[in-house]
């Protein structure tokens, strides 16, 4: 959807300084009075004509659409807005300029990260990640649907934004990755795993619907610093991030972070409801992953690699005040760390993730008298063996050396009278 671009002179015809309902306020009542009038008409056609079963689908999926189109409108318009009148002219012009060069450099990002996409997508970590069972090409393919998506949800946010109506970026985030999730997961699943035979478009939906929950909890809740990339897509504005990360690419790697982490959540519904698929499997997987076996033991594998993040990896980060963030470069993926303040997660850590962060501070704790004690005990044995036993062991050869001589000399001067009596 392309949204048209309104201009500061078109809104300034429509600004007031009154409370009375201004036309945000009447685009949002007449937008769900739409909605509700085709939801009430759709209702009444599948109660009472007969409708073959692709129809019902059809129709099915258009109610969903109404109603997450009604959710949205009711998310982010406001019942009223009041609008002041614009400052003078010049100012004006100050700020539209600094908004649209703040919004390019906030934009510019995703065309730096497609042609980041371009390049080699080989996992150089020693993690473990979802999007390595699939082939280059459609590793690339998800990643792509991923970051579109993103700038569609961004390009619809700054559309409503405009003019001074803004979205709490702490209480919408986690629904807005709900919803990048959800719309990409749709996208790639229908067409690689819509299966005719056993899976049709609305088990798709469904499928995505029952995992959406576990999904925004177990993964979308804990990709780090979107709120910070959020505010920064919409305004172009890096204070929140560089006052935290202190690097001008960090914004970059928390995207690409984002985007493999989103990736990931769908590649998993992948595996755990189609992997044994054979006609999905020849369209996606690599040929080193293609048997059952090879799949069973890659699954396992990223069984074992978030176990060990949720019982090690995630307390450490939280006790060591930094994220673990994945990022694209010009040989693959690869991973750093970045440092953030994460003293509210510390203090909610129970249980075990509790004991990991006290047995790091009992090895931080006892590090150097272990050090220390080594050290000493490794001179005293030094001492031991270079002076003490060394020199034992340097006398006892000498007296050796010293008998086989004394040895030698005493045979000698025996068999010398012996020749001297010969010559008489």
């Amino acid at each position: 959807m392309i949204w048209p671009t309104i201009t500061a002179g078109q809104l300034s015809e429509v600004k007031t300084e009154t409370t009375q309902e201004n036309w945000l306020s009447k685009v949002r009542k007449s937008g769900l009075e739409q909605i509700n009038n085709n939801l009430q008409g759709l209702n009444e056609n599948i109660k009472n004509r007969p409708t073959s079963k692709l129809d019902k689908i059809f129709w099915k999926g258009r109610k969903r659409e109404l109603l997450t189109a009604r959710w949205l409108v009711k998310q982010l318009l406001p019942m009223e807005v009041i609008l002041l009148s614009p400052p003078a002219s010049s100012r004006e012009n100050f700020a539209s300029t600094v908004t649209l060069a703040a919004e390019e450099k906030g934009l510019k990002i995703f065309d730096e990260t497609m042609y980041t996409l371009s390049n080699n997508l080989d996992n150089l970590t020693n993690y473990s990640l979802e999007i390595d069972i699939l082939k280059f090409e459609k590793r690339k393919e998800i990643l792509e649907i991923v970051l579109k998506q993103l700038y569609r949800i961004i390009s619809d946010i700054k559309f409503i934004e405009r003019d001074g109506v803004k979205l709490s970026k702490t209480r919408h985030s986690l629904s807005i990755l709900a919803r990048l999730w959800r719309e990409s997961a749709l996208i790639f699943l229908s067409k690689y795993c819509n299966d005719q035979e056993k899976f049709f478009l609305e088990d798709i939906e469904t499928i995505i619907e029952e995992n959406e929950d576990i999904v925004s909890q177990e993964i979308l809740r804990k990709i780090p610093r979107f709120p910070e990339l959020f505010d920064f897509l919409l305004s172009g504005s890096e204070g929140s991030i560089q006052e935290m990360s202190q690097g001008k690419e960090e914004e970059k790697k928390i995207l690409h972070n984002l985007l493999i982490q989103v990736a990931n959540a769908i590649i998993s519904l992948i595996l755990n409801y189609f992997s044994n698929n054979e006609k999905i499997k020849e369209r996606l997987y690599n040929l080193e992953t293609v048997s059952s076996r090879e799949i069973a033991k890659f699954r396992n594998r990223l069984a074992w690699e978030y176990r060990k993040k949720q019982y090690w990896g995630e307390p450490k980060d939280i006790f060591e005040s930094q994220y673990r963030l994945f990022f694209f470069n010009e040989k693959g993926i690869d991973s750093s760390v970045i440092y953030s303040p994460r003293q509210k997660e510390l203090n909610s850590l129970r249980g075990i993730k509790w004991s990991v962060t006290i047995l790091l501070e009992i090895r931080d704790a006892t590090s150097p008298l272990l050090r220390s004690l080594v050290g000493t005990v490794g001179k005293a044995l030094v001492y031991v063996l270079t002076q003490v036993i060394g020199r034992g062991i340097g006398l006892v050869g000498k007296g050796i050396l010293q008998g086989i001589g004394n040895s030698f000399s005493e045979r000698d001067y025996q068999k010398k009278p012996a020749k001297q009596k010969s010559k008489y």
